[in-house]
């Protein structure tokens, strides 16, 4: 069995573990959206599990065929992000500077601390958004972090998770993470230059994220060959492509589904949650849509870590269309 691992609060800690479009028609969707499954293999099961899930997406991908050095991508739909806490992270950037007005020590000291949990707020948000418990990481964002980058950065695991999602780069913290420690661990007193800098660092981090996660695009297919098919046959299906890899992510669920389209028609299908490492790959994936070059290597990851034989630096996202 794979072992949990808590980590202690805050930012946590190391673990101790074209208005045409690729859109499906409802009734793909809405099957795709529930399917019939009688278990899902999950990371916290045995490694055989974690193992064939790896093994259920590569025969996926195979089966369409797809030429990933002419990758064609079609965004098809989306939605918001919730809010999930009564007190937001911009509530916690407007105590921070309300504090630094009152020019005395008491508020200085609140000021960064309230920025700091500006920042605290804002990735507990974002994990909460995807149905991660921000309390108690499943080992499969261990697994993603390490492929990503080795682990070679010294931030915590929520802040590393946080960069290798590319949701905001983890460096836009590390100046308020190391100000506050010397504030709780060395009794040092923060000048007044740290703090408006620190205060600025934590809004910027907000914005950063908000502006990933606020209108997602949750559904998007992969193909190299467009279908061109009439105009009676794409109202009907609402289908550009013939074959195809069709990514959906269900917000009330947490999970993603990956389907594999051949003929127009849906073949196979499975469903990934938040206790498997390919659930962070995917979330990587749907972060970086709209942006060619990082989408091109978040899926590189994801290819890779299926052990898909495709060499790295031949995928190439040819188009992008939203």
């Amino acid at each position: 069995m794979v072992t949990q691992y808590i980590l202690q609060g805050g930012f946590g800690g190391t673990p101790n573990a074209d208005s045409r479009i690729a859109v499906p028609c409802p009734s793909d969707r809405n099957a795709l959206r529930n399917p019939p499954r009688q278990h899902v293999p999950t990371v916290s099961g045995n490694i055989e599990e974690a193992v064939d899930m790896n093994n259920q997406i590569l025969e996926i991908f195979s089966k369409t065929k797809i030429d990933f050095t002419k990758t064609i991508v079609e965004i098809s739909g989306g939605g918001g992000g919730v809010e999930y806490f009564e007190i937001k992270p911009r509530d916690f950037i407007r105590f921070a500077k309300e504090d630094l007005k009152s020019n005395n020590d008491s508020g200085l000291i609140n000021a960064i601390t309230n920025a700091k949990r500006a920042i605290d707020c804002q990735i507990d948000t974002i994990l909460q958004t995807f149905g991660i418990k921000f309390d108690d990481l499943p080992i499969a964002t261990e697994i993603f972090i390490n492929h990503i980058n080795e682990n070679k950065s010294d931030l915590p695991q929520k802040l590393k998770l946080i960069q290798s999602l590319q949701i905001a780069p983890g460096s836009l913290t590390s100046n308020a993470r190391t100000l506050r420690n010397k504030l709780e661990h060395y009794y040092k007193k923060p000048k007044l230059k740290e703090i408006e800098d620190a205060i600025e660092i934590a809004e910027l981090f907000v914005l950063s994220c908000e502006s990933k996660t606020k209108l997602l695009e949750y559904d998007y297919s992969i193909s190299n060959e467009v279908y061109e098919n009439n105009k009676e046959d794409f109202e009907k299906s609402y289908v550009r492509f013939k074959t195809s890899l069709d990514f959906y992510y269900d917000e009330a669920k947490k999970n993603f589904t990956i389907a594999s389209r051949i003929e127009n028609k849906i073949t196979e299908d499975v469903s990934i949650n938040s206790t498997m490492p390919e659930y962070y790959f995917l979330m990587r994936m749907l972060n970086t849509l709209g942006y060619t070059l990082d989408f091109n290597e978040s899926l590189s990851y994801l290819l890779s870590y299926i052990n898909h034989p495709i060499p790295k630096n031949k995928i190439k996202i040819a188009e992008m269309n939203n």
